[in-house]
């Protein structure tokens, strides 16, 4: 009995499969998924024979299950070391703040004093010749004074800093042996996303009869 499978199809219409109507996420290419696909259903009937209604189909579906793909590659594509179970960071901020205050007095004084005499001499009338001075006038005097200042003065301020700090802690915290982690990692690397894939679409548009 013949069938018509996708291989006879995209032998008519190669636009069924190609990265407009089948997207893909990235790191995966059609290059490489369509040979081992079309192998893979080379023997199977197609659900839907019809090309234009074939790319309806795949272009929906395969739209519908782009996000998860994308999940699946972006988990299978991460950095880590292999033998680690514990990796954390942490952030933390700290801040000083103070106040500060001052405030005092400034306070000064002072005296001066002072005197003074004077005496004026003068000579007689008629005198002739040189003739001693006698004393006329006598004139005495003092001073004294004081002066004082006084003032107050104050200052208020305030500081504050803060600083950002990141940490990581990451190894073995030891409930896994390394061991079984290494088995762990073999066995994830037999994933194989282009397989998850054809499996997907064998489910979705192939009949199981041979």
């Amino acid at each position: 009995m013949a069938i018509l499978s996708l291989l006879g199809i995209v032998n008519v219409d190669p636009t069924v499969i190609n990265d407009t109507n089948f997207p893909l996420p990235n790191g995966l290419t059609h290059e490489t998924l369509d040979p081992i696909l079309l192998a893979e259903t080379a023997e199977l009937e197609i659900l839907y024979p019809e090309p234009t209604t074939l790319s309806t189909v795949i272009k929906a579906w395969s739209t519908a299950r782009g996000q998860a793909w994308a999940k699946m590659a972006t988990a299978l594509a991460a950095e880590y070391n292999p033998i680690h179970n514990y990796d954390r960071t942490e952030s933390w901020t700290e801040a000083k703040t103070g106040e500060s205050s001052r405030a005092g007095t400034n306070e000064g004084s002072g005296q001066s004093s002072g005197s003074s005499t004077g005496t004026q001499d003068v000579a007689g009338y008629n005198a002739a010749g040189t003739v001693a001075s006698v004393p006329r006038t006598k004139d005495t005097g003092s001073s004294s004074g004081s002066s004082s200042q006084s003032g107050e003065w104050s200052e208020d301020g305030s500081n504050s800093e803060s600083s950002t700090r990141t940490g990581r802690i990451q190894g073995n915290i030891g409930v896994v042996s390394s061991q079984q982690m290494v088995q762990a990692e073999l066995e994830l690397r037999e994933i194989d996303l282009y397989k998850i894939i054809i499996q997907e679409f064998k489910k979705m548009f192939c009949l199981g009869v041979y």
